[in-house]
């Protein structure tokens, strides 16, 4: 964690944001506090207060402006003006436009289409019979759960 003092982490700020899958690692060097979610475009940080927010930071490092150390080294000295009450903008507000709309990532198929509705089909017809044959277990389980056998 960046922040300079021991805390307990009681706010989560979240945000939609699409972070390319060769940035994800970068964004982990950057602070364990950050958490992508690309399949629903979403990046969040939790952390002690609203002044300890790296989303900015993130953003930074996602764009190739710094990289993970760099961002690093300069929130640390943010969060500390920030503590102290003096001027800290990175910690005070983002410091780039929030994208508007949802970032979910559609990602890239990897199951042909052919094939994903045939393992479809499989699952069904597993699920009808596996219900039919369940029926007498769940019987047998609710007695025990009852305590009667």
């Amino acid at each position: 964690m960046i922040s300079p003092e021991p805390h307990v982490d009681c706010l989560e700020q979240t945000i939609d944001y699409h972070v390319p899958a060769d940035k994800v690692g970068p964004i982990g060097q950057l602070e364990g506090s950050l958490v992508v979610d690309r399949t629903k475009g979403e990046v969040s940080v939790h952390c002690d207060n609203e002044g300890a927010n790296t989303l900015s930071m993130m953003h930074e490092v996602v764009t190739g402006k710094r990289t993970s150390q760099e961002a690093r080294n300069f929130i640390k000295h943010e969060i500390v003006e920030y503590v102290m009450n003096r001027p800290a903008p990175y910690c005070e507000a983002f410091q780039f436009e929030l994208p508007e709309g949802s970032k979910w990532d559609t990602d890239k198929t990897v199951v042909q289409d052919k094939l994903l509705k045939e393992a479809v089909d499989k699952v069904k017809k597993l699920g009808q019979v596996s219900k039919r044959e369940s029926r007498p277990a769940e019987k047998s389980a609710g007695r025990l759960i009852a305590g009667k056998q």
